[in-house]
């Protein structure tokens, strides 16, 4: 329904031949283009925002026509059964689209946290393994520096002992290394032939301490 006041008779007079069928069929022609132009949810439920719609379209015109529009009030939409049925229709198809739009979007996300959740643990791995590594390269550089201050220390050692004597502190270790080993060697064999260097006088180092 549209509330008019006629303000300028002469322009009604003019400019319509029948002023009620005149303001009908344009409410009617405003009111299906707003409704086109419209989602079906939104045509549902926004009857005030059809109202406002309708009112702008027919207002200029209704102007040059010598009316002034009052009031543009949408009192029921009932469409018919052939239109509720296609309404229907579109309900579920757009239902049906929502649904898989957020199925889909749901599927990309669990996607997307699974990628990342490999790839933080494939860098992780890497930092150990690359961690590990280097802690094993560090002790064992620091195992040496041991080994290396350890010998310097016995040898200082051996040295201060063996003031007087003519042999080398060093072959002295070397010799007491190499018994250790013979032993280490007896062992494990049931029966060991050792065929001993004719340098090596462990026994006349030994003699002299």
């Amino acid at each position: 329904m549209m509330l008019v006041r006629v303000t300028d008779p002469v322009r009604v007079a003019y400019e319509t031949y029948d002023l009620m069928e005149a303001v009908e069929r344009l409410v009617q022609t405003s009111l299906r283009s707003v409704i086109g132009d419209m989602g079906l949810d939104d045509t549902l439920a926004s009857r005030q925002e059809i109202e406002k719609l309708v009112s702008n379209k027919v207002c200029k015109i209704c102007q040059d026509w010598g009316l002034t529009v009052t009031g543009v009030d949408l009192l029921e939409i009932d469409p018919t059964r052939t239109i509720q049925q296609a309404m229907h229709e579109q309900i579920r198809a757009e239902r049906y689209r929502r649904t898989q739009k957020v199925t889909a979007e749901g599927m990309a996300e669990k996607l997307r946290l699974q990628a990342e959740g490999n790839c933080q643990a494939a860098k992780t791995r890497a930092t150990g393994d690359s961690t590990s590594v280097k802690s094993i390269a560090e002790g064992n550089r620091n195992a040496r520096l041991i080994i290396a201050e350890k010998t310097a220390e016995s040898l200082n050692v051996v040295a201060e002992a063996l003031k007087g004597v003519t042999k080398d502190p060093t072959q002295y270790l070397i010799g007491v290394q190499y018994v250790n080993m013979l032993k280490e060697i007896a062992k494990k064999a049931k029966a060991v032939t050792v065929y001993l260097p004719l340098e090596t006088d462990i026994g006349g180092i030994a003699s002299k301490l």
